[in-house]
C-alpha cells in the first residue's frame, strides 16, 4: 500500500474507533465520585483486632517471584489485608433483682444500657401496684456495680464486634463476586482526586491495584491479595476534559507502567501522584495521609487508601485507547480492518461456486481436526486458510463450540498459537472442555481469578513437561510417520467409500443397460414387477455383466428333464429337504438298514393276542417310552437275584408254594415294628453288644438278668459266680459306655438283639449277624428288610 492509501486508511480507521471510545463513554461513563461505585470501604475504618491484620504491598519484583511460586498461591508473599472470624463474647449478666428492669439491647456494646424508671407489679392476692426502679436502694447499687462490669466488657468487646460487621461484610461481597464474576471486580484504589468542575465535581481514586477475594473456610478467613495485574491509572476520568494535555496522561501512564509505582507504598508513589496533579493545573496540590476534605476549583490528590468493587467496562475503554494509540505507529494495517473501512479488500474473487465443493479433495487431507467433523466444519477450515478470517453464526446447540475446538487441533498441527477470547469465562471454560484430552495440557485460561489461571498455567507445564520426559524427538518423529501413514491410507478408503456412494446415488437416475437395450430405473422396475411371476424362479441377486452359471450343454440338460422327469419324481423332489446336519451318517443308516432286513425275518406276530386292537400308532418319542417301561417291567426276570425269581415261581403257583414267603412277609414286619419300638432304648442308652457271642445267646442272658433283677434279685458276687455268662455279659456289653447295671439298661441290651437276629437264614438275609449294633444299622435293616418284603407282595 502506498504512503497516501495508508495515510487515508489511518484516518479512517482512527475516526471509527473514536466513534467506539465516544459510544463507550455514552453507555459506561467514567464513575466520577466513588459513592457511585457497587460497594466501597476505606481502609482508615478498620478496627484494631487481633482477627484484622494488614498487609504490604508487592513490588514489582515480588510480583514476579510468587508468579512463580510452586504453589501460584496470591499470599505466599504478601496480602493487602486478612479477616478472621472474630470470637464474640457475651456479655456480664445482670443481677437478678435488676435483670427484670433493663430494656432491650443491653448486651449490645454500642449503646448504653438503660433501665426502666416504673414497671407494673401484682403480688399474689393483692392489686397491681406501680413500682419505681430508685425506691431499692439495693437495685441501684447492683445497677451500678453491673455497669462497672460490663463497660469494661463493652471496651473490649467493641472492636470485635466491628471485625464482625466486617467479616460478614466480605462474606456477602465473596458471594456476590462469585455469582457475578464476569460483571464486577475488586479494586484497591488510592490518590484520591477531589476536583471540581463545571462538567461535575470529582472525587475517586485515580491509582488503582486489581485485587482477589480468597476465602479459607478452615480458619475460616478472608484474604485479600493483589491479581496479577499491574497497576493502572483511571485515565478514563480525563478523556472527556478538555483542559487536560491527554499527551501528559500518556506519559504519566508509561512512568506508571515502567516504575511499578503502588497505591499502598508511599515514597515514590507520593511523588508520582504529586508530578501528576500537577500535569492536570498548575495549582494541583499533594495532601499525605489524608484524603481531601472537600471540594475545591483546583485538583487536590490526597493519600487514603480504599478497596471498592466496580462493573468490568473499562476494559473496552483501555482497549480502544490502546488500539488507538497503535494507530498513530503502526506501518502495516491489518487487512481486516481495511476492509471494514472500505478502502481495500484482500480477498479474491470467489467467481462462481464449484458445484463439487462438497465432495473430498487432495485439500482435505491437510485438514487435521482432532475430534469428528462434518464438512461444514473442513469448509471453515479451508476458508480460514484462503482468506485469513471466517465468520460462523449460529443458534445454541448447533457446535460453534465444537467446532472452534477442532479448529484448535488444527491450527496447533501447522505450529500456530492460538488466542480465544469471550466476553465470559463460562465460554472459555466450554472451548477448553471441547478440546481433546491429549491437547488440553497446552490450553491456559486467563480467567477472572489469577489463582485459577496460574494453577492451570503451572498444570500445563507440567504436564508438557512429563510428555518430554517420556518421548524424545527421534520417537515423536517415528510415531508422527507412521500415524501419517495410517491417516492416509484411511483417507484414502474413505474416498473409496464416498466414491461408492456417490456411483450407489448415481445409479438411481442411470439407465439399466443389457444386451445392448437401456431401460429408465423406473421402466426397469415396472417390468420386473410385471414379470416377477413367469420369470422369478431365475435366482437372484444378479450380477451386472456376470457370465451364466451354466454352460450351453449343462442348459441342453437342464431343459431335457421336462421330458425325462415325470410328474411323480416331480412332487417328491418338490418336497422339504432335510438340513445336511440332520441326516445320519453313513455307519449309522448301514446299521439301521441291517436292523431292518433282521425284523424282517422275525416272526412279527408272535403271541398277537396279547395286544390291544386298535390301537393307534404311537409317535416315537412313545414308542421309546413304551421300550423303557416294558425293559423296567422284566428286569426282576434278568436273574440277578435268584430270590426274585423264586417269589415269582411261588406266586404263579400258590397254595404250597406261596405259604412260605407269607410267613416270611409277617416275620419281616414284626421284625420292622420291634426295630420301630426299640428305636428309644437305643437312643437313650445306645447298647453296644459283643462280637464275640451270638445275639441269640445275648438276648437269652439279657432276658435272664432282667428277669433275675425283676424278681428282686440282684447282681452280688455269688450270683455272678455262680452265673459265668452272665458275668462275661455284663463286661463285654457297654450302654451309655458303661457296663450295663438298672434293670432298663439290660431291657434295652435285649432289645438290641432282637431286631438283628438271623433267624430266616442265608435264603432271607437282614443284616450282619454279629458286631455292635447301632441306631443307623438298626434303621437300614429294618428299612431294607420292608422294602424287600413288598417287592414280595
Amino acid at each position: 500500500m502506498n504512503p497516501e492509501k495508508l495515510r487515508v486508511a489511518r484516518e479512517k480507521l482512527t475516526r471509527v474507533f473514536r466513534y467506539l471510545e465516544a459510544l463507550n463513554q455514552h453507555r459506561n461513563p467514567a464513575k466520577r465520585q466513588i459513592r457511585e461505585q457497587l460497594w466501597s470501604f476505606w481502609l482508615h475504618d478498620l478496627p484494631d483486632h487481633p482477627s484484622i491484620k494488614r498487609g504490604a504491598s508487592k513490588s514489582g519484583p515480588a510480583k514476579a517471584k510468587a508468579a512463580e511460586s510452586p504453589n501460584g498461591d496470591a499470599s505466599a508473599d504478601g496480602f493487602v489485608l486478612k479477616v478472621q472470624r472474630p470470637v464474640l463474647t457475651p456479655p456480664p449478666e445482670p443481677p437478678s433483682i435488676i435483670a427484670a428492669w433493663l430494656e432491650a439491647g443491653w448486651d449490645d456494646p454500642s449503646r448504653e444500657p438503660s433501665v426502666t424508671a416504673t414497671r407494673n407489679e401484682s403480688p399474689q392476692e393483692s392489686e397491681t401496684r406501680i413500682a419505681n426502679f430508685a425506691d431499692e436502694p439495693a437495685r441501684l447499687a447492683a445497677l451500678s456495680r453491673w455497669k462497672v462490669a460490663r463497660e469494661e466488657w463493652a471496651r473490649n468487646e467493641k472492636p470485635a464486634r466491628a471485625a464482625m460487621k466486617i467479616f460478614e461484610t466480605l462474606y456477602s461481597l465473596y458471594g456476590r463476586i462469585d455469582r457475578e464474576a464476569e460483571r464486577v471486580e475488586l479494586v484497591l484504589g488510592d490518590g484520591i482526586l477531589s476536583w471540581g468542575r463545571s462538567e461535575g465535581s470529582i472525587y475517586h481514586p485515580i491509582l488503582l491495584q486489581r485485587l482477589q477475594l480468597q476465602f479459607n473456610a478452615a480458619v475460616p478467613e478472608f484474604t485479600l491479595s493483589e491479581a496479577d495485574h499491574p497497576v493502572e491509572l483511571y485515565s478514563a476520568l480525563f478523556q472527556s476534559m478538555s483542559d487536560v494535555d491527554g499527551r501528559a496522561i500518556g506519559r504519566c501512564r508509561e512512568e506508571l507502567e515502567q516504575e511499578g509505582f503502588h497505591p499502598l507504598i508511599n515514597g515514590a508513589t507520593s511523588g508520582f501522584l504529586k508530578r501528576l496533579v500537577v500535569q492536570l493545573s498548575p495549582r494541583g496540590e499533594l495532601l499525605e495521609n489524608r484524603a481531601p476534605a472537600g471540594e475545591a476549583n483546583d485538583p487536590r490528590i490526597g493519600r487514603d487508601p480504599i478497596v471498592f468493587l466496580r462493573s468490568r467496562t473499562l476494559g473496552f475503554a483501555a482497549a480502544i485507547e490502546g488500539i488507538l494509540a497503535d494507530l498513530r505507529t503502526r506501518e502495516d494495517l491489518p487487512w481486516s480492518l481495511l476492509n471494514i473501512v472500505g478502502e481495500e479488500s484482500p480477498l479474491p474473487g470467489t467467481g462462481e461456486s464449484d458445484p463439487s465443493a462438497n465432495r473430498y479433495s487432495e485439500a482435505d487431507a491437510e485438514v487435521l481436526l482432532s475430534k469428528p467433523a462434518n464438512p461444514e466444519q473442513i469448509r471453515i477450515a479451508k476458508q480460514l486458510e484462503e482468506y485469513g478470517g471466517v465468520l460462523v453464526q449460529g443458534p445454541p446447540g448447533t457446535g460453534k463450540t465444537h467446532t472452534i475446538g477442532n479448529l484448535i487441533g488444527h491450527l496447533l498441527a501447522q505450529g500456530k498459537s492460538v488466542l480465544v477470547t469471550s466476553h465470559t469465562t463460562k465460554a472459555l471454560r466450554m472451548v477448553r472442555h471441547h478440546i481433546v484430552p491429549e491437547l488440553r495440557p497446552l490450553c491456559v485460561s486467563l480467567l477472572e481469578s489469577d489463582l485459577d489461571s496460574r494453577k492451570q498455567l503451572e498444570s500445563a507445564v507440567g504436564s508438557i513437561a512429563e510428555r518430554l520426559s517420556r518421548a524424545d524427538a527421534g520417537s515423536l518423529e517415528i510415531e508422527w510417520k507412521k500415524l501419517e501413514a495410517e491417516r492416509g491410507e484411511l483417507l484414502k478408503k474413505l474416498d473409496d467409500v464416498r466414491n461408492q456412494f456417490t456411483d450407489a446415488r448415481a445409479d438411481e437416475y442411470r439407465d439399466v443397460v443389457i444386451a445392448g437395450k437401456s431401460w429408465a430405473p423406473a421402466d426397469a422396475a415396472r417390468k420386473v414387477a410385471l414379470e416377477k411371476e413367469t420369470l422369478g424362479w431365475i435366482p437372484s441377486p444378479v450380477a451386472a455383466v456376470a457370465p451364466l452359471p451354466l454352460s450351453p450343454g449343462e442348459l441342453a440338460d437342464l431343459y431335457r428333464t421336462n421330458v425325462s422327469v415325470s410328474r411323480e419324481d416331480e412332487a417328491e423332489l418338490s418336497g422339504h429337504l432335510p438340513e445336511l446336519h440332520n441326516l445320519p451318517r453313513p455307519e449309522d443308516f448301514e446299521a439301521s438298514v441291517s436292523e431292518r432286513n433282521r425284523l424282517g425275518m422275525e416272526d412279527l406276530d408272535l403271541r398277537s393276542d396279547l395286544w390291544q386292537s386298535g390301537a393307534s400308532q404311537g409317535s416315537p418319542g412313545e414308542l421309546e417310552a413304551l421300550a423303557a417301561g416294558l425293559t423296567q417291567a422284566v428286569e426282576p426276570l434278568s436273574g440277578k437275584e435268584k430270590w426274585k425269581l423264586a417269589a415269582v415261581y411261588a406266586g404263579k403257583y400258590g397254595d404250597a408254594h406261596r405259604q412260605p414267603w407269607d410267613q416270611l412277609v409277617s416275620f419281616v414286619r414284626l421284625v420292622h415294628r420291634e426295630a420301630a419300638n426299640a428305636q428309644e432304648s437305643f437312643v437313650k442308652y445306645g447298647p453296644q453288644l459283643s462280637g464275640s457271642s451270638s445275639l441269640e445267646d445275648q438276648e437269652r442272658i439279657a432276658g435272664e438278668i432282667l428277669r433275675h433283677l425283676e424278681n428282686g434279685g440282684k447282681l452280688g458276687s455269688f450270683a455272678l459266680l455262680t452265673h459265668k455268662s452272665w458275668n462275661h455279659f455284663i463286661e463285654s456289653a457297654r450302654v451309655k459306655n458303661a457296663p450295663p447295671a438298672p434293670p432298663r439298661t439290660f431291657s434295652g441290651s435285649s432289645q438290641a438283639c432282637a431286631p438283628q437276629k438271623p433267624a430266616t437264614g442265608t435264603r432271607w438275609p437282614l443284616g450282619p449277624s454279629g458286631g455292635r449294633p447301632r441306631d443307623s444299622a438298626l434303621q437300614r435293616n429294618g428299612r431294607r428288610s420292608r422294602k424287600n418284603a413288598d417287592a414280595v407282595l
